[in-house]
């Protein structure tokens, strides 16, 4: 099976540009350059000069596996059409590194099912009651991808193998401990993740400390509404609030309150830009936002709102990948303000979000040859050569290989293009570029990320809930407080199930 790589989409609401993807080349591996936002094709070319596509020098030990014909079956909720969404999602990447881990394993199969199929039609609901049904059989799928399941009842109900072992040998000079500690205790694992970032004006961005003050100021006060990124979207607000929302699993009914009026008050204002910059536009922000809440937050710098959306001083994004913090650099230069960055945070410690958290079934016939595809979908060969070529969704967890992507970068750059010029098929446009991160620019990114020590691990069942929760407070259709008590009965519900 060959390795092939989609396009890429932002998952925020539609940019005011028009841009034009051109190709990029990275060292082995030729690939087309990813499209930035729906609607939007955007150049996002790292012009990286990378080793070759050699074999992990990194990854943790695992058991060996016999030649046996012997089938691994590894399960994740959602499917997502990556040339519809421009995701890059778990179902693409452990697809991509199945198919190398049965050339390294001779007689091992790789079969991922997923639980809802893209344009399948099926409810988070249905998808977790039929797969509980399954483990609670002591049948079920060997590897588990928990991203939207719901972890803490898995756990407690000892559905899940425990990884401490693989876990311990995970040292911090290899990987980011911070991350693949915390996430998943001592039953899950994660391969990427991501960081809330609020980046912009250094004059807006130091009179909020918090995500709600932020959401209040743009609530209230015009210099900020009139800043804000037009396609800005809640995916940020949503990771920075959910652990705050779900303590010791109960609702916090206060936070849930607040949650949905800094999410409102946000798609408000980047709807109410949006149409004034475009007012031929018949998007439905409002409900492209809502449809987004449900997917991983990806981008938000590369489509360099900063400098190129007029009046824009303000955006939140996520640091997604492994050059993303480059990009959110390049962004802040050319921004004809001075700019910063910080974590979007609303408690007391940065928030991050994990990717293709994987755990085992406890009941699999298969665990020396499950903890062996954990401990690959870890190694340099997969971090490196799949996540870096835009394979999942995230920054590597491995910091070797990030660091190597990163270190071995001769530049970054972004180029432009107009529609007229894109329709005629001519080039030129403009290129925005930067050099490669110096040491202390390093050292900042592994700083910011070494600051994230809280996990968001998702339950979809209650982020669907917030979804419909925020649909009707953002339509008319109930206050906040209303919407709000709606979703405290779901959510509460699913908590005692």
């Amino acid at each position: 099976m060959g390795i092939d790589r989609p396009p890429r989409l932002s998952l925020g609401l539609p940019t005011t540009r028009r841009r034009h993807a051109v190709g990029a080349h990275r060292g082995c591996r030729t690939f087309p350059a990813p499209l930035w936002r729906p609607a939007v094709a955007c150049l996002l070319a790292a012009m990286l000069t990378l080793g070759g596509c050699g074999a992990p020098t990194n990854a943790p030990s695992s058991s060996t596996v016999s030649a046996d014909s012997t089938t691994l079956t590894v399960y994740v909720l959602q499917g997502f059409d990556p040339q519809e969404t421009g995701v890059s999602s778990s179902e693409y990447l452990l697809r991509q590194a199945g198919a190398l881990f049965e050339e390294r394993h001779p007689g091992a199969t790789v079969n991922v099912t997923v639980g809802i199929p893209a344009n399948g039609g099926l409810t988070a609901e249905d998808a977790i009651r039929t797969l509980n049904a399954e483990l609670a059989a002591g049948e079920g799928p060997d590897v588990l991808v928990l991203d939207g399941l719901p972890l803490e009842q898995l756990t407690a109900q000892e559905r899940l193998q425990d990884l401490t072992s693989l876990k311990d040998g995970l040292d911090s000079s290899t990987y980011f401990t911070n991350i693949v500690q915390a996430a998943g205790a001592s039953h899950a694992v994660p391969v990427s993740f991501s960081l809330p970032i609020v980046a912009g004006s250094t004059a807006l961005i130091s009179q909020a400390k918090t995500a709600s003050d932020l959401a209040t100021l743009i609530a209230e006060d015009p210099a900020f509404a009139d800043a804000l990124a037009a396609g800005t979207g809640v995916q940020e607000l949503r990771a920075t609030f959910y652990p705050l929302l779900i303590e010791n699993g109960t609702l916090n009914q206060e936070a849930l309150v607040s949650f949905l009026s800094s999410a409102k008050a946000v798609l408000l204002a980047a709807g109410e830009r949006w149409h004034t910059l475009n007012p031929e536009s018949d998007i439905d922000t409002l409900e492209l936002a809502l449809q987004n809440l449900s997917r991983p937050a990806v981008g938000g710098f590369s489509s360099c709102d900063l400098f190129l959306e007029e009046g824009t001083a303000l955006t939140l994004g996520s640091l997604s990948s492994a050059v993303d913090y480059a990009y959110l650099l390049l962004e802040e230069e050319q921004a004809p303000q001075p700019c910063t960055h910080k974590p979007l945070a609303e408690g007391a410690a940065p928030v991050f979000t994990p990717h293709t958290l994987l755990g085992i079934n406890a009941a699999t016939a298969q665990p020396n040859l499950a903890e062996d595809f954990v401990a690959f979908l870890l190694s340099d060969e997969v971090q490196e050569n799949l996540l870096g070529a835009g394979m999942g969704t995230g920054i590597p967890v491995n910091k070797s290989a990030f660091t190597e992507l990163n270190t071995e970068a001769n530049g970054y750059s972004v180029s432009f293009m107009d529609e007229a010029t894109a329709s005629k098929g001519e080039g030129g446009g403009v290129e925005y570029s930067r050099g490669p991160l110096s040491a202390e620019e390093m050292t900042a990114c592994v700083r910011l990320i070494e600051s994230a020590t809280t996990p968001v691990v998702y339950d979809q069942v209650i982020v669907d809930a917030l979804a419909d929760a925020l649909r009707r407070c953002c339509n008319g259709a109930a206050t906040v407080e209303e919407a709000a008590v709606e979703a405290a009965r779901v959510i509460s519900l699913r908590l005692e199930a």
